[in-house]
Formats: C-alpha cells, structure tokens, sequence
C-alpha cells in the first residue's frame, strides 16, 4: 500500500477510536454516571468532539485525500475515499467551535430533560431547548444544502432524503393509516379487553437477556444493560452495547430489547475489512431503523415467534394468560400517548406529528413555548387521544435534548423499508418464517446479512433497498404489510 493510502488508513483508524471514546462516555452518561458528574462529562464530551472533528477536517488531510482520490486505486481503496470525501465535505462545513458548542448544549440539555420529565417541568426544559432549535437553525445555514434547511438536518441521517419528498410520502401515509384506524376501531374485536402481563424484574431481565443471545447478540461482544430511554451504541466492531428499561412492563421492555438487539446485529455484521474506515457503519439511520423495526414487529410481534417463545414467557413471567391473548395483545391497535408504547398502525402517526413540529420550528413558524399546546393539538386530531401532561407529551421523546432533528422521519421510513424487505425475503425464501416456530433465528438473519449488512455504507439506503427489491422507497408497500397483518387480527 502506497504511503498516502496508509496515512489516510491511520487517520481513519485514529478518529474511529475517537468517535468509539465519546460513544463509551455517552453509553455511561446513560446508564452508570453518578448524577453529579454530568458537568465535567459534558466538558469531556466537547473537547473530544472538537479534537476529533478537528483531525478529520484539517487542511492537510483534506488535500491528501483530494490528491489520493484522483489517482489509480484498487476497487475497495476507492469506495473507502469516495465516501471519505463526501463525509469530508459535509463535515467541513460545521466549524469546529459549532461542534464543541453542541456537544456541551446537548450533554447539558439531555441531564434538564430528565428531571424535566421527571417532574413534568417543561418550563425548566424551555432555554435548553430554544439553545437547540437556535443551533440547529444555525446548522441548516452552514450546510445550506439546496431546498428547505430541513434538508440540512435530513442529510445527517438520511443521505439524499428530500423534506419535499417525505412531506408527499407522509401526506400519503396519513390518510391510509387513519383510514385503516378507523376500519379497525369499526370491528367487534376493537372492544376486546386488554390483558394484564404482569412479571418481576428478575423475569423480565432473564427474558430480555435470552432473548437477545437467542437472536445473535452474544455476551462476547454485546451486554445488555438498564436505562430510562433505550438505546444502541458502538464503542468498535467487536463492542456493541444494548440497552432496554426494566422499570416499564414486560411487553415494553421485551420489544425495546429486540428492537435494540436489531441495531446491534446492523453493526455486529458488517463486514470486517471495513473496521476502522469510511465504509464502516450503517448506510442510514432509515436503515437502521429497518433492521431493528424489522426484528421488533415483522420478527418479533408474528404468531409463529410465539410457538417457541411463549414457553420461555411463560417461565419467566408466570402471568396465567394463554397464547391466543398475548398474540393478540401484542398487536393490538388502540391510539396511545406514548410512541414507544404505539402499535404498528399508530406509530406512524406519532412520527409524523414529530416531523411536523420540527419543520415549523426550524421553519420559525413555531415558537418553542408553544410546542405543549401544539403536541396536544395534532395529537388529538391524528389519533384522537390528548395528553393531560407534558411528561406523557412533549417531554417524553430523548432526541431532542441530544439536539437529533431530522431523526424521527427515519422511524417510518425504516417502518417502510422493513415491509420492502420482508416481502423480498418471503419471495427468496418462501418457508424461512416457518423457522420462527422452532426458534431458529440463523437463516433470517443470513439472509439480511447477505442483502444489507454487507454492504456497510458503501450504497445509500436506497440503493440496497432497489437492489434487493427492484424498487426505491414505496409507502404503499407499508400499507400492503398492514393491511395484510390487521385484516386477519381483526377480520376486517
């Protein structure tokens, strides 16, 4: 290997081990850090931001990667600098003092919005919020991408997604999935009594942990640990941390760790030889959220799932009710207040409302004192529930306080990728949920490994999506997967 590629090579393996640093003091921010120590955690934060951020868009390395590019270089050198560049791009635009200022605001804001949700205390949530919007109006005019500066926000997480384009897929998906509600709400089985799941904490740890080793996520390079709002974070290729909460009820608790467990198998797979570079990673966070969204509901919420797991439940959370009603249960439709809570069908709902109240914060359209009122307002009239209390409304979500705008859009367009996907899969492998019924995890996975994981970050979401199903992004196939699944639940 020439001296270039190798001085790119070790810069890209320096600020890996960077970015893996501040992941391991985020993941303990989250879980272990004694609550007084949030201040001096969010100077560390910064100041490893900056230096990283630094390294990465220094002049020199900027020109040695510019220079190299241009050169003649093996197939996997090239898509390494490909994307090297582009993310170089992007980065330089954001001096290094935004994203040292940044990661203090939002170190701060994140510990205001714990005891702000805690005590239902939006006031005290308030400065730290209007500081994000602030910045990340700031953001969208450095990057100052072309079309709306919500573009600027959508590039970070998902490349090449337009705010026009997701307006036109969610104004779909907003009269299709109402449409639908209100089928189900007409039928008899809507009435059907809820069932109590009740299970002791030592059960839903037991439960939580077999089922993330059952499904790949094994204790050698993974653990799974407890926290308010779960979360996935990538310390390296070979430390993927998981967490759920077990504080919530079983079925909280339980899906949470197997939607997580799903972002850890995105990581835990990706190809080895692209450790420590530009190609390492998920392609999107759209992506991303396809594969735990993927393991959490196509996966996890199918009866065959619980022709194996229903024992192992039973064992652990001795609850008396029978496999009829927990199926049904799990996949019961009823609008609720909280998005992690929501059904399938709902769930897209909350995001939607999510996407339209950052649009018109960032748009100025919407001041921030005035998003408690506006949160009750959509939610009343997209899901006809309205929440009594902040807590259970605009407190309720984690990302804003981490300054992430333009992220709750990728929920639903991972909801839609998941459907693309397992129905590609279904006509690759018509029997392979049959597996489900005996507990066997090895082919799915496999087959995800072979049409997404491996290809890392070196095509966009829409890319792998085209090159597995033979088409980009479509809404109606999301709608054709619920349509499918609720019309058999609810005889419609």
């Amino acid at each position: 290997m020439r001296k270039e590629l190798k001085e790119i090579y070790r810069v890209q393996k320096e600020l890996a081990l960077l970015d893996g640093t501040n992941s391991l003091l985020n993941w303990d921010l989250k879980t272990l850090m004694p609550p007084k120590g949030f201040l001096d955690r969010a100077e560390q934060i910064s100041v490893i931001s900056r230096m990283a951020h630094n390294k990465f868009i220094a002049p020199a390395f900027q020109k040695l990667v510019n220079e190299t590019i241009q050169t003649r270089l093996r197939k996997k050198d090239r898509a390494v600098l490909e994307r090297l560049k582009k993310d170089l791009d992007k980065a330089k635009k954001l001096p290094a003092s935004f994203v040292e200022e940044e990661s203090k605001i939002t170190a701060l804001a994140y510990a205001t919005w714990q005891d702000a949700k805690a005590d239902n205390n939006f006031r005290l949530f308030k400065p730290h919020l209007e500081a994000i919007v602030a910045l990340k109006r700031k953001e969208c005019r450095l990057k100052d991408l072309p079309g709306h500066p919500y573009n600027s926000l959508l590039d970070s997480f998902e490349e090449g997604m337009t705010t026009g384009r997701l307006k036109e897929t969610f104004a779909y998906l907003k009269v299709e999935l109402i449409k639908l509600l209100n089928e189900i709400k007409a039928s008899p089985k809507y009435k059907r009594k809820p069932v109590l799941s009740e299970c002791s904490l030592e059960g839903k740890e037991q439960l939580c942990q077999f089922i993330r080793k059952r499904m790949g996520v094994n204790d050698g390079r993974s653990r799974l640990d407890n926290t308010e709002h779960p979360f996935t974070t990538t310390i390296d290729a070979d430390d993927v941390r998981i967490t759920t909460n077990y504080n919530k009820s079983i079925k909280k608790c339980f899906f949470s760790t197997v939607h997580e467990a799903g972002h850890a198998l995105y990581n835990l797979n990706l190809p080895k030889n692209y450790q420590h570079t530009a190609l390492w990673g998920g392609t999107s966070l759209g992506m991303h959220e396809s594969q735990s969204r993927f393991w959490e509901n196509v996966i996890a919420r199918s009866p065959a799932f619980w022709k194996y797991m229903f024992p192992v439940f039973q064992k652990n959370c001795d609850t008396g009710i029978s496999e009829d009603d927990w199926v049904f249960e799990i996949n019961k439709v009823k609008p609720s207040l909280i998005r992690t809570a929501a059904d399938e069908i709902t769930y897209n709902l909350h995001i939607i409302l999510r996407f339209e109240l950052e649009l018109e914060l960032i748009e100025g359209n919407l001041k921030v004192r005035q998003v408690p009122k506006a949160w009750k307002q959509k939610m009343k009239e997209y899901l006809g529930v309205v929440p009594r209390t902040n807590r259970d409304g605009c407190l309720q979500d984690v990302h804003w306080s981490m300054g992430i705008f333009g992220y709750f859009p990728t929920y639903t367009l991972g909801n839609i990728y998941a459907a693309q996907l397992y129905y590609a899969m279904l006509k690759d492998k018509p029997d392979i949920m049959s597996d489900l019924r005996r507990g066997k995890y090895d082919r799915v996975l496999k087959w995800l490994r072979k049409h997404v994981h491996k290809y890392g970050r070196s095509l966009s979401a829409e890319e792998i999506v085209e090159k597995t199903t033979g088409e980009g992004l479509n809404p109606s196939v999301l709608i054709k997967y619920l349509r499918e699944k609720y019309s058999k639940i609810y005889d419609l």
